[in-house]
């Protein structure tokens, strides 16, 4: 399993930067000090909330509904989504057409 999972790398992913690997094939139960600076370093810097800016999200909406770009993704988008379910209840009327068909032939052969 350990070949399987990739490593933490700070320089590529500034998300990891925080990481900690554990190099011992048997855990102790005695916590190493890089674990306990690793934990304190996390108290020490909770994440911080981020409060919503109700007056840039009102804006940005306008700015949206407002472009034409915008307005044409989410008209394909509306225009795919109901085609794909058209698609999906044909092909499930077909398939009830078909299954009706087959059991009903079933049947006539099995009165013959």
């Amino acid at each position: 399993m350990g070949r399987k999972i990739e490593e933490p790398n700070p320089e590529k992913n500034a998300w990891e930067h925080r990481s900690l690997t554990i190099q011992s094939p048997a855990f102790s139960s005695e916590a190493s000090p890089e674990l306990i600076d690793l934990l304190l370093t996390a108290l020490e810097n909770p994440v911080k909330y981020v409060e919503d800016n109700m007056e840039q999200k009102e804006t940005d909406r306008i700015i949206c509904s407002t472009n034409i770009l915008h307005q044409a993704d989410q008209t394909l988008r509306r225009i795919v989504s109901q085609t794909m379910k058209e698609a999906k209840e044909k092909h499930w009327m077909q398939l009830a057409t078909h299954l009706w068909v087959t059991i009903r032939s079933i049947k006539n052969r099995g009165l013959e």
